[in-house]
């Protein structure tokens, strides 16, 4: 829901975000409807985030933005594929951002996710 949002660029303020989340939590398969609340409105708080952030104006101003872009690379004798949820070209150069929905409990943590990616990151330059 929240990846489908921001490929719209579409923020809480934005009467079609709502029915997009609407119809989300329903193709989701939620059927209880304290689900599909819980599920809409942790989504527009993630996206608020987004939209508060000093990132939103530097994401609008690129001269390029691609959502969901596939990727492959090898990790040793194995392919690996994903999804890099938004790339984007700022002033700086490629920008890549990966949004998690999970919480990341502590700043140990949070650094490891920083290095794992610099370390994909830079395996894929490679």
């Amino acid at each position: 829901m929240v990846h489908k949002a921001i490929e719209l660029w579409l923020f809480p303020d934005n009467p079609s975000l709502q029915q997009l989340l609407a119809a989300s939590v329903l193709d989701a398969g939620l059927a209880q409807q304290d689900q599909r609340t819980a599920a809409v409105n942790h989504a527009n708080e993630l996206l608020q985030r987004l939209y508060d952030s000093p990132l939103r104006k530097e994401i609008e101003e690129s001269t390029e933005r691609y959502h969901e872009l596939p990727y492959s690379r090898m990790v040793g004798n194995y392919a690996e594929t994903g999804y890099i949820d938004l790339l984007y070209r700022s002033a700086a150069g490629w920008q890549i951002l990966d949004f998690k929905t999970d919480s990341i409990l502590s700043d140990a943590h949070r650094t490891e996710l920083i290095n794992t990616t610099r370390n994909n990151c830079s395996d894929m330059r490679a």
